[in-house]
């Protein structure tokens, strides 16, 4: 499975090939392969890459949400209600981590998983931080330029009203006729 994240592999990447007919081909094996059988080389904690055969580009994404769809099936962890919320929200992540802490709450295990998502959330949180702070100081730096322009302005006209008037007091005695 491939990760955005730069956390290292445990072992080497196994590369699944995904035919025009949609058939899944194990290299490393050199055999066809089922959704079920990649399903449990990725439960054993094997790191796959799937191809697409004629492209040549990464559908892991594709194929991994394939298979949590398959599993849904047989396992209805969402009602349909649920399923329909989730997509007329916009399918946001909170609305989605909701539902599924109160599916999983009494699964075996839920603990040992959240302990070890936390620092991964922990991170991901940093990194959104980082991401808004960088925003903030985009926007700021257009702010602080208009608003040197704008002083800049302010003083050219502060000027020329000065310019003005003098030129008034000048001009302003000696017209009386």
């Amino acid at each position: 499975m491939t990760t955005d994240s730069a956390e290292p592999r445990t072992g080497p990447l196994r590369t699944i090939k995904r035919y025009p007919n949609r058939k899944l081909y194990d290299t490393s094996q050199s055999c066809y392969i089922t959704l079920r059988t990649l399903s449990d080389l990725i439960r054993t904690g094997e790191e796959i890459q799937v191809v697409d055969y004629l492209t040549g580009s990464d559908i892991t994404h594709e194929i991994l949400l394939q298979i949590i769809r398959t599993d849904e099936k047989k396992w209805k962890l969402f009602p349909i209600s649920s399923l329909v919320a989730l997509i007329r929200s916009g399918g946001l992540v909170s609305n989605f981590r909701t539902e599924l802490d109160a599916r999983v709450q009494d699964l075996p295990g839920v603990n040992d998983v959240r302990a070890y998502l936390e620092p991964f959330q922990t991170r991901f949180e940093e990194w959104q931080d980082r991401v808004e702070h960088q925003l903030q100081t985009l926007w700021e730096v257009p702010q602080a330029l208009v608003t040197k322009e704008v002083e800049g302005l302010r003083e050219r006209i502060a000027q020329l009203e000065k310019l003005v008037q003098e030129l008034r007091s000048k001009i302003e005695p000696g017209e009386k006729k």
